[in-house]
């Protein structure tokens, strides 16, 4: 975690940088990557829309010698959960969002989604999205970690048939 953390620190600035700058990076992101054992991973540097730079190296799976690609799917689980906190608090800086607005005003097909397991009404807001997005109940009775399974569970709505998607629950 602290080498993903100084690698987007760097990556930040080398985004308002020349592109020697940007080159520097794309070797010090090889070279961290290889140093640090990992065996494959991606960069993709964007500015106002346009990609500067991307990075895709090492193996996507060890066993078929398959290389990493831009299209190589990352299973991140609930690693993502402190970027789309991070965009959201940006994007209410901004004045492009409110956290009382609903999820709806800006994802309408959300208003398909069937809960078999009651309302969904308490998530109406964003905020309230992102204070559940833990699912841990702010720490109460949840088990030590060594008894965390990831478990694969499925989405209540319907997706499009070339995907498959779930949701990698902490308990």
């Amino acid at each position: 975690m602290k080498f993903a953390v100084i690698l987007l620190l760097f990556a930040s600035v080398a985004m308002h940088a020349q592109p020697d700058k940007i080159s520097q990076f794309q070797d010090t992101f090889r070279r961290e990557l290889t140093d640090a054992g990992v065996v494959g991973g991606s960069f993709v540097m964007v500015r106002d829309g346009k990609t500067l730079a991307e990075v895709h190296h090492g193996l996507a799976n060890i066993e078929s010698d398959q290389r990493v690609t831009a299209d190589t799917i990352y299973h991140w689980a609930s690693n993502t959960k402190p970027f789309t906190g991070i965009a959201i608090m940006q994007f209410r800086d901004r004045g492009l969002i409110k956290l009382d607005d609903p999820v709806t005003k800006y994802l309408p097909e959300l208003r398909k989604i069937h809960n078999p397991f009651g309302s969904t009404r308490s998530l109406s807001a964003i905020c309230s999205l992102i204070l559940a997005a833990s699912a841990t109940a702010h720490g109460r009775n949840t088990p030590p970690s060594s008894s965390l399974h990831p478990t694969p569970r499925p989405i209540h709505y319907p997706t499009p048939p070339k995907h498959q998607k779930s949701i990698l629950a902490d308990s």
